[in-house]
C-alpha cells in the first residue's frame, strides 16, 4: 500500500490595507540635542507636545509596499520599499537631504506604522537631524496622531502647511 504524505493546510494571511494617501500629525514625545543643535536651541522649536503635519503615500501589493513621506514643499522624502511584518506593522527608514542657504541638513527618519482599524494609521517616528561635518545632532521621538486615509490612491498631495518643520534650518544658517 502506498503511503500518502499528510497534506499541509493552505494558509491565508490577512494584512492591513495601507494603500493610499494618509494625512495627520506627528506629536513630539521627546527631543534631545547636542553640539550645533544645542547651540541653536533645537528642542525649543520641538518641545514635548509640539505637533507638525505630514502626509504619507503608500503603494501596496500584498505584503510589500512603498512609502513616500511628505513634510511640506521642501521636505519630500524619496520613496522606500518596506514589507508588512507578520504582526501587520511595517517599518521603514527614509533619509532626506535638504540644502538651504548653503547648509545641508540630513534627516534620518525611522517609521513604525500600524493600521489596526480600517482608515486609521498609528505608530511612531524617530528622527535624527545632522549637518555633515558639524558636531552634534537633534533627535525627535514622535507619535503618529490623527492620521486618516485621505485617498485610496497614492497621489502625493502637499502638506496643508500647518507647520513647516524645517524652519529650524534658518536658525542653523545664522
Amino acid at each position: 500500500m502506498d503511503k500518502v504524505a499528510p497534506s499541509r493546510p493552505v494558509g491565508c494571511r490577512v494584512v492591513p490595507d495601507y494603500q493610499g494617501t494618509w494625512g495627520g500629525g506627528l506629536r513630539v514625545t521627546t527631543c534631545t540635542e547636542s553640539g550645533i543643535f544645542q547651540q541653536t536651541d533645537f528642542c525649543d522649536e520641538f518641545p514635548a507636545g509640539f505637533t507638525s503635519g505630514y502626509s504619507i503615500a503608500l503603494a501596496q501589493s500584498g505584503e510589500s509596499m512603498t512609502a513616500a513621506v511628505n513634510y511640506g514643499p521642501m521636505a519630500v522624502f524619496p520613496g522606500i520599499a518596506a514589507p508588512v511584518r507578520d504582526d501587520g506593522t511595517s517599518t521603514f527608514a527614509p533619509t532626506l537631504s535638504i540644502t538651504e542657504q548653503g547648509i545641508t541638513l540630513t534627516v534620518n527618519a525611522g517609521f513604525t506604522i500600524n493600521s489596526a482599524r480600517v482608515g486609521e494609521l498609528t505608530g511612531t517616528v524617530d528622527e535624527v537631524w545632522r549637518l555633515p561635518n558639524v558636531a552634534g545632532e537633534g533627535r525627535l521621538v514622535q507619535t503618529i496622531i490623527s492620521t486618516t486615509r485621505t485617498s485610496t490612491t497614492t497621489f502625493q498631495s502637499a502638506v496643508d502647511g500647518r507647520t513647516n518643520k524645517l524652519r529650524v534650518l534658518r536658525r542653523l544658517a545664522r
